[in-house]
């Protein structure tokens, strides 16, 4: 059995070890300073989880109301302008953009002449 990747013989070793430095007089007092800042650290660990758990739930609520007003958008865009949606998928399949048929070589007269530069 293991705490922290400590053993129970570890665990032993520095309590006599503690034991030893102390004294018996001084070391219930370390103990009731150690516990109570155990649970200090634990209420603090605590508090800062629920503030990002309540952090997290805020930005996924908006992240949800954001996504049905884009899918509203999207309806409403489909619906006014039918042929508007073909190209809407083109750019939601990442295909839009720069592609071979839209990439046209430039014509000789829009070249700059060996004079003019």
């Amino acid at each position: 059995m293991s705490l922290f990747g400590v053993g129970v013989t570890e665990v032993l070793l520095v309590l006599i070890v503690a034991f030893l430095i102390l004294g018996p007089k001084r070391l219930p007092g370390i103990a009731v300073q150690l516990g109570k800042s155990v649970r200090s650290v634990k209420q603090f660990i605590r508090g800062i989880t629920g503030q990002f758990s309540r952090e997290l739930q805020d930005l996924t609520r908006e992240y949800e109301t954001l996504t049905r007003e884009v899918q509203e958008l999207r309806q409403q865009v489909d619906d006014r302008h039918p042929d508007a949606s073909a190209s809407d998928q083109v750019q939601q399949d990442g295909k839009a953009g720069l592609s071979p048929s839209t990439i046209t070589e430039p014509m000789s007269e829009d070249l700059p002449r060996e004079h003019e530069r």
